[in-house]
């Protein structure tokens, strides 16, 4: 092995979001979320995530067709900050899968499990 880089180095993460990577991946909330929609719009020639709040009516004339002509909806979202171990900085968490919000969901409803920012939460 050479001695370029340390056995231990792992490539920075700069992004201020949150990616689900494979394996678990360990986060603490550290504040309430926003929820809202989300729905993709070419602007020139990038995709851009367009988000809204969840009392705002996205017009359809807003949404893009996917390759067999039918309109690609908005997803719900949530987003809210969290501290990302495996990055070990403070990022934000957008979370589009009703499998992982409605867990989350479950602690919150639940006296047992008390303040979700007072634990950590492995996906």
């Amino acid at each position: 092995m050479s001695d370029f880089l340390p056995a231990d180095y792992k490539e920075p993460i700069t992004s201020d979001f949150m990616k689900f990577e494979e394996g678990a991946n360990i986060f603490r909330i550290l504040g309430p979320s926003i929820q809202g929609w989300e729905y993709w719009k070419t602007v020139g020639e990038k995709r851009k995530p367009i988000r809204v709040r969840k009392d705002v009516t996205v017009p359809m004339t807003e949404l893009e067709e996917d390759d067999n002509g039918e309109l690609k909806m908005p997803v719900f979202f949530w987003a809210f900050p969290v501290w990302n171990y495996a990055a070990e900085r403070v990022q934000v968490l957008e979370v589009t899968q009703k499998t992982i919000r409605q867990p989350i969901e479950g602690y919150v409803r639940n006296p047992k499990w008390g303040d979700v920012t007072t634990f950590d939460i492995v996906v």
